[in-house]
């Protein structure tokens, strides 16, 4: 008997990873390489042809049928691919989209990596009883995302929209990788985190990982870097619950794991900077779906085109 599967992909600035999602959300095959490896546009979404091809022959031999593929991609979309991506540089103004569905000859449906997270959530998550809330992925950079009335938010359909990590909330701060000046992500996100960490720790090299365990072990400026992230978040989530009027916000991604270390400047801040939510406690939750969150989100996008 065969089974029907989508292919979700998730396409990060680190790694791009493909999962085969069945329509209860089990993932039943998983592939992964190093988005950082390609330096070209071309380059990239070669590779991720082979991949997708690869995984598309191996759902034939083992009587999965593939409906259709979701593909969740870090930055501002197109129409037809990439407009501009901080942390995928090599896609900038690349017609991804286009070039995949000329290759694969699949339906292929795509969102920001940011809303995949969303829909994840959504789903299977954190966020599948809440009717509004604010999505937040901390990675190599920041995302957000928005889900009114239990629907993924696009706005003007402007190819960006949720985009928290680009609010500014120290206009005389860090340059961010989009290159203004004092956004979130520049204080609060991974790279964020490493650019701080080398400057003052003498340009040693660091990951995100190395600076948690450093803050762990007692680390006094690794441990005031990720207290000046929970202010910073603190800052922009109380500024988004003000704008959306919604109270509720779910955290993930990569560098979410050391919500320890953060979430209680998080809360004192957003306590002491918002005076709006007055009778309504703010909900500050962790994601569920962890790394696979996105590849849960990009599935959902691919049966949603499957059953038009």
């Amino acid at each position: 008997m065969t089974t029907s599967v989508v292919i979700g992909v998730d396409l990060g600035g680190t790694n791009t990873k493909l999962g085969v999602i069945d329509s209860r959300g089990k993932i039943l095959i998983r592939r992964q390489f190093s988005t950082q490896t390609y330096t070209t546009g071309e380059a990239l979404a070669d590779a991720l042809c082979r991949a997708l091809y690869s995984l598309k022959n191996e759902c034939e031999r083992t009587n999965y049928h593939c409906k259709a593929i979701g593909l969740g991609v870090a930055g501002r979309l197109s129409a037809d691919g990439v407009r501009f991506s901080p942390n995928v540089p090599q896609l900038n103004h690349f017609p991804l989209l286009t070039y995949l569905k000329e290759i694969l000859r699949l339906s292929i449906a795509m969102d920001n990596d940011a809303n995949c997270f969303g829909l994840g959530e959504n789903w299977l998550g954190a966020g599948k009883d809440i009717r509004n809330w604010l999505g937040m992925t901390l990675g190599t950079g920041i995302g957000g995302c928005l889900i009114l009335n239990n629907r993924l938010w696009h706005g003007d359909n402007l190819g960006m929209v949720g985009e928290i990590g680009h609010m500014v909330v120290y206009p005389h701060g860090a340059q961010c990788a989009c290159g203004s000046i004092g956004c979130l992500e520049a204080v609060a996100s991974g790279g964020g985190l490493v650019r701080a960490y080398q400057t003052g720790i003498c340009q040693v090299k660091a990951t995100p990982k190395d600076i948690y365990l450093a803050a762990r072990s007692g680390d006094a400026f690794a441990c005031r870097l990720f207290e000046e992230m929970g202010v910073a978040l603190g800052i922009a989530i109380s500024n988004a619950f003000n704008l959306l009027g919604i109270h509720t916000a779910v955290i993930g991604g990569g560098v979410s794991a050391a919500w320890e270390l953060f979430i209680s400047p998080l809360k004192k801040t957003l306590e002491r900077v918002n005076h709006m939510l007055t009778g309504t406690k703010p909900d500050i939750r962790i994601a569920q779906l962890g790394a696979d969150a996105a590849l849960y989100g990009a599935a959902q996008l691919a049966w949603e085109i499957s059953e038009k």
